[in-house]
C-alpha cells in the first residue's frame, strides 16, 4: 500500500480529519506528510489535522474531529427539532465553562460557544443523527428551558414560535421539563408560559 492510500483509508477511518498523531502511529514520518502537502493530495485544516485535499468537510465532521464533547445547543437545536425554520448562520455549541478558548479559536467552523457549569452540562444530553452521523444534542425540554434561561441571546419571534411549537409537540413530555426547568432555574417562567398555552 503507497503512503497516500494508507494516508486515505486513515483520514477515512477517522470520518475524514485524522491528526499527525494518526499518521505517526501508522509509520508514516512528517516528511512523507509534507510531501502529501506539497501534492495536495491531502490539506492542512488547522495545525496538526489534516483532510482529504478533495474533500469538503460538513459541520459534524468537523465538530466530532475537534469538539467530541460539544452539544448542539440552543437555535441550532430548534432547527433540528423543527421549532424554527430559521437556518442560523452559525452553530450553537454548547462547552464546558473549563474549556480552552484558545482550542476554540483554531476549530474551523462559524460557531458561538457557550459555556456550561459542569453540574448541568450533561442535563438532558442526548443524541440526534444528522447527515448520517451521531451528534450530540440535548432533548427537547432541555432546549425550550435553555429558550427561557437565554432569551435575551435569541429574537423574541424565534422564542415564541418554538415555545408553541414545543407546546403542541406530541413527542413533548412536560413532567421532565418541569424538572429541568427546577434545576435551570427557570421554573416559574416555564410553568406561567406552559400553563397559559396547554390550556388555550
Amino acid at each position: 500500500m503507497t503512503n497516500f492510500l494508507l494516508i486515505e483509508s486513515i483520514i477515512n477511518k477517522n470520518d475524514g480529519v485524522a491528526k499527525t498523531s494518526d499518521f505517526i502511529a501508522a509509520g508514516i514520518n512528517k516528511y512523507e506528510i509534507s510531501k502529501l502537502l506539497s501534492n495536495n493530495k491531502i490539506e492542512r485544516i488547522t495545525n496538526g489535522y489534516y483532510k482529504l485535499g478533495n474533500e469538503f468537510l460538513d459541520f459534524g465532521q468537523v465538530l466530532k474531529a475537534y469538539l467530541p464533547e460539544g452539544i448542539l445547543f440552543l437555535e441550532t437545536a430548534l432547527y433540528y427539532y423543527f421549532y424554527s425554520d430559521y437556518t442560523p448562520r452559525k452553530f450553537s455549541i454548547a462547552v464546558p465553562r473549563n474549556i480552552s478558548k484558545n482550542r476554540l479559536k483554531k476549530i474551523p467552523m462559524p460557531a458561538k460557544y457557550f459555556y456550561i457549569s459542569e453540574n448541568i452540562f450533561e442535563l438532558g444530553l442526548t443524541t440526534m443523527e444528522i447527515d448520517g452521523r451521531e451528534l450530540r444534542i440535548y432533548d427537547r425540554e432541555r432546549t425550550i428551558c435553555d429558550c427561557f434561561k437565554y432569551k435575551n441571546k435569541i429574537d423574541i419571534e424565534t422564542f415564541i414560535k418554538a415555545i408553541k411549537a414545543y407546546a403542541y409537540d406530541e413527542n413533548n413530555n412536560i413532567t421532565r421539563l418541569i424538572s429541568y426547568s427546577k434545576q435551570l432555574g427557570v421554573y416559574n417562567q416555564v410553568i406561567e408560559t406552559m400553563r397559559i398555552l396547554l390550556n388555550d
